[in-house]
């Protein structure tokens, strides 16, 4: 009975239907772990904005040693936190995309 061509159609078909639905399970899985791990860049921004001068928002993307650094100098004088005004957005950015990998 392994034989008939229709039986060995519907193995086929079943298999891709069971290939075609781990990978959905698998691309809905993912999204669901890379979404509840994922920094918002609008919120890091604004933390940058606002907390900056006390290295928060290195903090909050995991720098913790220029975090320490920006807490315990005032972020030089405020320096670092203009400069990190700007490039904060690239760095919220390389996390995710590491966390994606």
């Amino acid at each position: 009975m392994s034989d008939d061509p229709s039986t060995r159609s519907l193995t086929a078909s079943f298999s891709t239907t069971q290939a075609c639905c781990r990978t959905e399970q698998q691309r809905f899985l993912f999204q669901l772990q890379y979404s509840a791990t994922r920094k918002d860049r609008v919120l890091i921004l604004v933390f940058s904005i606002f907390l900056g001068g006390l290295g928060i928002d290195r903090f909050v993307v995991g720098n913790i040693g220029l975090g320490l650094l920006r807490l315990l100098t005032g972020g030089i004088c405020g320096i670092l936190w203009v400069i990190d005004r700007f490039l904060i957005m690239g760095r919220v950015d390389e996390v995710n995309r590491r966390k994606a990998h």
